[in-house]
């Protein structure tokens, strides 16, 4: 990590034109980690920009994510980029050209690498960190320490909040005594669990809890009813009149169903674009969303099927039926 950090900090020195990138479609993770580092590298005296596909979600109002944020233009060069929880190109989206074409990229994250990082990329990555929040609290703890009270909290709550985001609330079995040590060492900097809770997890518009309602009410047995499917159909989100970044956390409903050994969530973001979830604590569902173009964790990962979601939730089942776990239980 010392090493990264020195190299990441002299091409900061080297450049003023510099952006930070996070996956499409920003999570809880991705984006705070972002804001936080942009907070970090503005008190060197470096205007770095936030570039998002598209504003940046409301559920983030509370770290002032529009107002750190642009929307990607086509005409956008920048000759550092620095590209948070996120290591492939094709994860990136729209945004993608502008690592492809600048100077110099740097990428920090902690998923698994299965193809390779983005071409040209000096990158860290730890697998074994809950959070790429995490990784770059500790890289840049020591900056933190000096910056003013209000800028030490909103690095907080963000840092915070990937914490919260990529344990579930300290419910996901990623949840080890570094994770915990970590949020201890960012409350020491005045951020609370409370706080963050009801802001993140507690503070949604009542459609959310509609679409979520519809989406729960199409849960499906498979598998003998040892893997549990549902969806949310473009039109759902429609009726709702609500965005998909509220949609992020909605397989964690259904966590509590006992005895299921794999939950597979199907969003239909377009008539033949369907994001795929995958959460099991027995089976390395990683292994199994690389076979639709994605990736994650062993014990979380996502991928994508373009055909329609009848099709797609044919093609799981076929997958699933090659897993040594679920091969003696299909129906």
């Amino acid at each position: 990590m010392n090493e990264f950090k020195k190299n990441l900090l002299n091409a900061i020195e080297r450049h003023e034109n510099i952006c930070l990138l996070t996956h499409h479609e920003p999570d809880g993770d991705g984006l705070p980690a972002t804001l936080a580092l942009r907070r970090i590298f503005s008190t060197m005296g470096k205007d770095v920009k936030l570039i998002l596909e598209e504003q940046a979600p409301d559920q983030f109002d509370y770290l002032n994510a529009k107002e750190h944020s642009l929307v990607v233009d086509e005409s956008m060069h920048f000759d550092l980029v620095i590209v948070v929880d996120c290591h492939e190109q094709k994860r990136l989206g729209t945004t993608g050209f502008i690592a492809q074409n600048a100077n110099e990229c740097f990428v920090i994250d902690h998923h698994v690498v299965k193809d390779g990082v983005i071409d040209g990329a000096e990158a860290f990555v730890d697998t074994e960190i809950a959070c790429v929040g995490i990784i770059i609290f500790h890289m840049f703890m020591d900056e933190m320490r000096v910056l003013s009270k209000t800028d030490a909290l909103y690095c907080a709550e963000c840092f915070y909040t990937t914490i919260l985001n990529d344990t579930n609330s300290f419910m996901n079995a990623n949840t080890d005594a570094f994770t915990l040590r970590s949020a201890a060492e960012l409350e020491d900097f005045g951020v609370t669990y409370f706080d963050i809770t009801e802001k993140f997890f507690y503070n949604d518009p009542w459609r959310k809890l509609k679409l979520v309602g519809n989406t729960m009410s199409t849960l499906e047995p498979h598998f003998h009813e040892n893997v549990l499917f549902l969806h949310t159909e473009e039109q759902m989100v429609l009726d709702c009149e609500i965005g998909y970044e509220y949609l992020t956390k909605v397989i964690s409903w259904v966590r509590s169903a006992k005895d299921i050994l794999m939950i597979v969530y199907f969003k239909e973001t377009a008539r033949t674009d369907i994001k795929l979830s995958f959460r099991s604590k027995t089976i390395n569902v990683a292994k199994i969303a690389a076979d639709f173009d994605g990736g994650g964790h062993v014990q979380a990962a996502g991928g994508v099927i373009h055909d329609t979601l009848d099709n797609a939730k044919q093609l799981v089942i076929n997958r699933l039926k090659e897993c040594d776990e679920l091969r003696d239980l299909a129906d």
